[in-house]
């Protein structure tokens, strides 16, 4: 930032977690070749996943061929021999490049208008060939380059295409099916039994120890640069027509959130319906996906409150949390608060806050909201945030202990006396003597069972409203 000028950073997490000696495939830079400051003053270190959009195509063509709400084994046979059909037309693996060489491969695609698909993608080594590189650049063009490229690949993408029709002729047949499911190269049951336990002796929660690589990349990744922008005119909307939504629908997956709410759904937090929520993106389409919500509810249990913060009961705690659904807007306010600091948490902001913050509410356009005032708000939630990981803590805690349990009288085969005096030790808290650890045990296991129970009845809560076909 000082040798370049700038004032500000603007850095992904692709950036943050490859090697400082990363190079990238297509312009061969490394990293302090790439970082360039933009018209903003901003610093920016970025990198992109840069994939095969043939195998997009691939994926629309023969998706549809299959129904994908048939549960029987045949149906599931035949979906897995659709995802191995789209791997067997791309033409190049997804690749980390930098953002110039991405910026710069859709550039040369619109200078050759409609000679090129749109569902067409340049690979990291033809986007060497015409590009002009310069260091903390941004990528010249060399339009012939580009259509020499295209001109010497485009009957491999035809051939491609056209196996891709047999293979749509296979699918629609009802062959290519693939039986069985992919191997994994862990163990579930393994992570389950081990983690918490190794947790326990350090002194931390199973949880935090999942979380630490995402924890490191969160502290590395900047986003000064968001939300700087003059803030768009608005503009009036478009209502979409019964047809519109039919085929919006008609798009959604039987177990998505679009077709899990009842039919008379409003957000929760701006009250628009499914009609209300659903808006045009700047390429045409309609969008409206709906998203998870967690609201937490208190702990009102006096026993509960004592194993969970002892004589401090004033602190409060967590009992359970509830699953609602808000419209893509709504969300958006969280997402765009994790793109100015990705240290926020997917519950930085409440159903409330986020009511207090959407203010500008209209049909079929997106919410205007004060990203300074969310980010406030976010900043104050910290005993909020508090009660959230605690209640984390103690259902990792609680739920690790009754598969403990399962496994020591199950696979193991102890006894349950002698399972529950192993188990004993997990028990502990700063605030407690042993002597009541066995007794804190006992209740903890009552609380993994009754964790355990709810999350099966949330599950049963999201099946989909409608049939199966």
């Amino acid at each position: 930032m000082l040798s370049l000028g700038a004032q500000k950073l603007n850095l992904n997490s692709n950036w943050a977690e490859v090697r400082r000696d990363w190079v990238c495939k297509a312009c061969q830079r490394r990293k302090p070749e790439i970082a360039r400051v933009s018209d903003n003053g901003v610093l920016l270190c970025q990198l992109e996943w840069h994939h095969d959009h043939l195998r997009d195509h691939a994926k629309k063509m023969v998706g549809s061929l299959v129904n994908t709400e048939d549960r029987t084994p045949e149906a599931r046979d035949l979906r897995r021999g659709v995802d191995a059909c789209k791997d067997l037309t791309m033409r190049f693996f997804t690749t980390l490049i930098c953002n110039d060489c991405n910026t710069a491969e859709g550039k040369a695609k619109g200078r050759l208008g409609d000679l090129i698909p749109s569902y067409f993608s340049f690979s990291p080594r033809e986007i060497m060939r015409f590009i002009q590189v310069k260091p903390n650049r941004m990528h010249g063009i060399d339009d012939e380059a580009v259509r020499d490229v295209w001109n010497e690949v485009e009957s491999d993408v035809a051939d491609r295409l056209a196996f891709l029709d047999i293979l749509a002729g296979r699918l629609k047949a009802g062959g290519h099916r693939i039986q069985g499911n992919p191997p994994q190269f862990w163990s579930p049951h393994v992570l389950t039994s081990i983690v918490p336990r190794l947790a326990s002796q350090q002194g931390h929660d199973a949880e935090s120890l999942y979380r630490i690589p995402g924890i490191v990349s969160e502290r590395s990744v900047r986003h000064d640069g968001f939300g700087i922008s003059p803030r768009l005119k608005r503009t009036g909307s478009r209502r979409p027509s019964l047809e519109d939504l039919a085929a919006f629908r008609t798009s959604q997956g039987v177990e998505t959130p679009w077709r899990r709410v009842v039919p008379d759904w409003r957000c929760e937090v701006c009250r628009r319906d499914r009609s209300e929520a659903l808006r045009l993106s700047g390429k045409g389409k309609w969008t409206g996906r709906l998203h998870r919500h967690m609201v937490f509810t208190a702990e009102r249990d006096p026993q509960a409150l004592f194993w969970r913060v002892g004589d401090e009961s004033w602190m409060g705690a967590f009992r359970s949390y509830r699953v609602v659904y808000i419209c893509q807007d709504c969300r958006q306010v969280v997402t765009d608060l994790r793109s100015i600091d990705a240290s926020y948490s997917e519950n930085a902001l409440s159903v409330s806050d986020l009511r207090d913050l959407v203010t500008d509410i209209a049909p079929n356009r997106k919410h205007d909201v004060d990203l300074p005032a969310a980010r406030a708000r976010a900043d104050e939630n910290s005993e909020y945030l508090g009660l959230i990981d605690d209640y984390n803590r103690h259902r990792s805690q609680s739920i690790s202990l009754t598969i403990e349990l399962t496994t020591l009288t199950g696979e193991f085969r102890m006894g349950q006396e002698e399972a529950l005096i192993e188990l004993t030790p997990l028990a502990w808290a700063p605030r407690f003597s042993d002597d009541q650890l066995r007794e804190r045990l006992d209740w903890l296991l009552l609380e993994g069972r009754r964790l355990r129970r709810e999350d099966l009845e949330r599950d049963a809560d999201l099946l989909p409203m409608e049939p199966r076909a």
